[in-house]
């Protein structure tokens, strides 16, 4: 895994294997960042099921103001930590816990935040309650993303629910963007 543009490109991150970690490949934050490149610049970034972080610190290396990390996994934080040593940002946090208790720390601090990218375990249901707490909360900018990572189980309720979301597949991968 490694940085793919900004000012830590070509850093070479960490990586591990837990089964219950599938780290997002190159080649995906690759068509993410083409496609909202530009736009993280000066922006507030949420990687929540962050695992490895490397999705927020690509937010990072371009440019964005601030990164939150957020996993449950003790070893993720580990390595997030780990990651986030190799590159010169102090402006993130990283919060050790699951998702519902990131999102209301964040609420409670008053976040708005600018770009959420979800990569939850694929069969759960987090990345449908997160988007909704986001919602219900108000936590988004007005001209917010939301980017969420899932297979091909979650297309008829993002087609139902998300009637203005855009959708890609790459590999047996799906990117959706909600605004």
């Amino acid at each position: 895994m490694r940085i793919i543009a900004g000012k830590f490109k070509g850093k070479i991150l960490k990586d591990f294997n837990l089964s219950t970690t599938r780290p997002t490949t190159d080649l995906v934050r690759e068509a993410l960042f083409d496609k909202i490149g530009l736009m993280v610049n000066g922006k507030n970034f949420l990687d929540l099921f962050a695992g490895t972080g490397a999705t927020g610190i690509e937010a990072l290396s371009r440019g964005a103001k601030f990164c939150y990390f957020a996993d449950n996994n003790a070893n993720a934080i580990k390595l997030i930590k780990s990651n986030l040593s190799l590159i010169s940002a102090q402006n993130y946090t990283v919060f050790k816990q699951d998702f519902l208790g990131t999102l209301n720390s964040l609420n409670k601090q008053g976040a708005k935040l600018d770009f959420v990218f979800l990569d939850p375990p694929y069969a759960s249901d987090f990345a449908e309650k997160a988007i909704e707490f986001l919602q219900k909360k108000h936590m988004m900018q007005p001209d917010g993303i939301i980017i969420w990572e899932h297979d091909n189980s979650k297309l008829d309720f993002i087609s139902t629910n998300f009637l203005n979301s855009t959708t890609k597949k790459y590999g047996k991968k799906y990117l959706t963007y909600i605004a």
